[in-house]
């Protein structure tokens, strides 16, 4: 994004006009970076600020329900006895740096906002079919 000498704030992908974090022209979402909402190093905060932003832009969630899945899978995934009742081993940073903002959105989508089989085999299935859809 670039800023004119209004101090307008430019779409980088189309040239629209950045609006309450929203481009006018294309839709895209953009935001300042928080990078203390979750309890974590900066990096991985500044990691999943992007993971909010492509899930609004890569499923269309609002920026209210992107953060709040990015939060609840933050908590569950990072949590040993949720894990181990899903079947499956705990996360941490450096395999959500590993799988990078366009991975952890699918992963969050899958899991959280369609609720589907927590089986990792499952989530790579969709994963490619999704992949091959776009």
């Amino acid at each position: 994004m670039s800023t004119d000498s209004a101090t307008r704030v430019i779409c980088p992908q189309c040239g629209g006009i950045v609006i309450r974090e929203r481009c006018a022209g294309c839709g895209r979402a953009y935001f300042e970076p928080n990078v203390t909402w979750l309890p974590t190093d900066e990096d991985t905060n500044i990691l999943f600020n992007s993971v909010v932003v492509a899930l609004q832009n890569s499923f269309g969630h609002s920026d209210t329900v992107a953060t709040e899945l990015v939060r609840r899978y933050y908590a569950n995934f990072t949590d040993v006895s949720y894990c181990r009742s899903i079947g499956i081993p705990v996360q941490n940073d450096d395999f959500f740096h590993h799988e990078g903002a366009g991975g952890m959105s699918l992963r969050i989508h899958y899991y959280l906002h369609l609720k589907r089989d927590p089986d990792p085999g499952k989530f790579i299935e969709w994963r490619a079919h999704a992949r091959r859809e776009t």
